[in-house]
């Protein structure tokens, strides 16, 4: 099955529409009316080390998050209250939180303040929709900047060692399989972290 994404501006509903199954990509801005060509690669790629940047929690306290994913597999999610394809990754994302939190997973939503976001937006729709994993609001864009973001969401799969292992626009099919596997080399290593 091949999917063909139709992009919209911001604000405007825009969907993937195939044989019964919805997928949206929303771009963050400049998309012109009708299909566009994919959005830009973000600067790291699969295989590539994770960028951080100390940002906000949604209540305006300053967190390392390098220090908060060092040594420890990760699903770093950037999204948006606006973007409806983020908002439906939600309860997978929880799932998959709750099934790995207690061996180590780190589940990140990074905010992106593009499109009029703000943290109190976010810090809303993180408790409308149960978001119980860690969130940080890109106030400086420096998130958005670094991975040259054109549309959201996208999802990074991280290993112990920060390298990104998975990069794309949704969650993939198999992510409790592969978030399995990081685990698992990072236990027969003994650099499993609780």
């Amino acid at each position: 099955m091949s999917f063909r994404p139709c992009f919209a501006r911001i604000g405007r509903p825009a969907a993937l529409c195939t044989a019964g199954f919805l997928l949206s990509i929303v771009p963050l801005s400049g998309a012109p009316e009708g299909d566009a060509p994919p959005p830009s690669q973000p600067r790291e790629a699969q295989g590539d080390l994770l960028v951080t940047f100390p940002a906000p929690d949604l209540d305006g306290q300053l967190v390392d998050v390098a220090g908060m994913l060092a040594g420890r597999p990760a699903l770093v999610v950037f999204w948006a209250t606006w973007c409806q394809p983020c908002i439906a990754e939600i309860p997978k994302l929880r799932t998959v939180y709750a099934e790995f939190r207690s061996r180590g997973l780190v589940v990140l939503g990074i905010g992106l303040k593009q499109g009029g976001e703000t943290a109190d937006k976010q810090r809303r729709a993180a408790m409308r929709h149960f978001m119980d994993y860690p969130l940080v609001h890109d106030a400086d864009d420096k998130y958005q900047e670094a991975y040259q973001l054109t549309s959201l969401p996208l999802n990074l799969l991280v290993d112990r060692s920060g390298v990104i292992r998975y990069r794309g626009p949704v969650l993939p099919a198999d992510v409790g399989r592969r978030v399995a596997v990081l685990l698992a080399e990072g236990e027969a290593t003994g650099t499993g972290r609780e």
